[in-house]
């Protein structure tokens, strides 16, 4: 979840200020950055969409579409884990989610790729809920919440509150 702190907040709204972004390419391990696009360099641009499924909202996961375009050819292995950033320079970048791409398109006339990638809520359109055998009730809804992440290909840190 993003905050609200009145000094970021005024690094935006300052009459002279650098606003930096990029997207930083992973590895395949997924834990160090192999490549980072920024403005300076191939990237063109990069737009980030929330939306529902038509005309629903309710009982559906919001899934965040990352929209990517470079100058060249980059052709990146679909579930390449890619973390777009934007800031003023004299901030931290707010932490956004993990995007994996879904389809990388070259073209060829425009010598440009374009990339598409979702957040892991992706996952959860596709998916039947599978109750583990192992399962005793009632359940803590921890237990459920963690469940649900790990089908999904996610890790909830969270640790349980102590109830009374």
């Amino acid at each position: 979840m993003l905050t609200n702190d009145a000094n970021i907040l005024a690094a935006y709204k300052e009459l002279y200020r650098e606003v930096v972004g990029g997207v930083k390419i992973y590895d395949e391990t997924g834990a160090t950055v192999s490549q980072e696009l920024l403005p300076t360099g191939n990237l063109v641009s990069f737009t980030i969409d929330k939306t529902a499924p038509n005309g629903k909202f309710f009982g559906f996961a919001v899934t965040q579409k990352l929209q990517i375009e470079v100058l060249g050819k980059l052709p990146l292995a679909k579930g390449t884990k890619l973390a777009p950033y934007i800031h003023t320079k004299d901030t931290e970048p707010p932490v956004m989610p993990f995007f994996y791409v879904d389809e990388a398109a070259v073209n060829e006339v425009k010598n440009t790729t374009s990339i598409t990638a979702y957040d892991i809520m992706q996952n959860a359109h596709d998916r039947e809920w599978v109750e583990p055998e192992t399962w005793t009730y009632p359940v803590h809804m921890d237990d459920y919440a963690i469940e649900i992440a790990r089908q999904m290909g996610a890790t909830i840190t969270q640790q349980r509150i102590a109830s009374n």
